[in-house]
């Protein structure tokens, strides 16, 4: 019997210092890097159509997260996620070269919004990733984030940076990774056809799925 129990007491122990290296390797490894992308070369045309397209997308995509203090696309607190995950802030996405995307590419912007990656490898792992979006409708994002538009326009604004939280950095180490980047183009469906319409609408471009699905994946 006591054995048993020393045998029981052994394998408990043996549990608890798993978990415990476990939690500590979670909670003070470092974010996952990965190697600075290949992004191919792409020309977009930023035409009044395109961005016209891309503000309305964008009003319903990114101003809610982006918009700051001065209602220009400057980042802000992310107040709605729950501190169990961390503190997050979203990025300056306006035209400063300093703090904003003024010095990306619209090449480099294209390979972000599909898999997350940054041009340095780095991962943007809270912000939405769209691989399934039309390349017609990256373009008329990127199209308007180049225009004269007041949201647009520099700002000097600096978001603070997220900090994770234990649950946060498990997400980030076991479960929040960068889309694949397509390797053909993404055409986008046929408006006529109403089923692929409103699914490119509910699963590609707002990601209803994401949040409505059983596994939210």
């Amino acid at each position: 019997m006591k054995k048993a129990l020393k045998i029981t007491a052994y394998v408990f122990g043996g549990i608890l210092l798993l978990a415990g290296l476990a939690a500590a390797y979670i909670q003070f490894a470092p974010a996952p890097t990965y190697d600075a992308p290949e992004i191919p070369e792409i020309t977009i045309v930023h035409t009044p159509e395109r961005i016209a397209e891309g503000a309305r997308i964008a009003s319903m995509l990114c101003n809610e997260c982006h918009t700051g203090q001065d209602d220009k696309l400057s980042g802000k607190k992310l107040e709605d996620v729950p501190p169990v995950f961390g503190q997050f802030y979203s990025a300056n996405i306006t035209q400063s070269p300093e703090h904003g995307i003024g010095k990306w590419t619209d090449s480099e912007l294209y390979y972000f919004l599909r898999t997350g990656l940054r041009r340095d490898g780095s991962f943007a792992a809270i912000m939405p990733q769209f691989p399934m979006v039309s390349d017609e409708g990256l373009y008329a994002i990127i199209s308007y984030l180049r225009s004269d538009n007041p949201r647009v326009q520099p700002s000097a604004h600096e978001p603070l940076k997220s900090k994770y939280a234990f649950l946060g950095k498990l997400l980030l180490q076991f479960v929040l990774k960068p889309a694949a980047f397509p390797d053909q183009p993404v055409p986008q469906p046929d408006t006529l056809n109403q089923l692929a319409w409103g699914r490119y609408l509910a699963d590609g471009l707002y990601s209803c799925y994401d949040c409505h699905s059983a596994s939210f994946t």
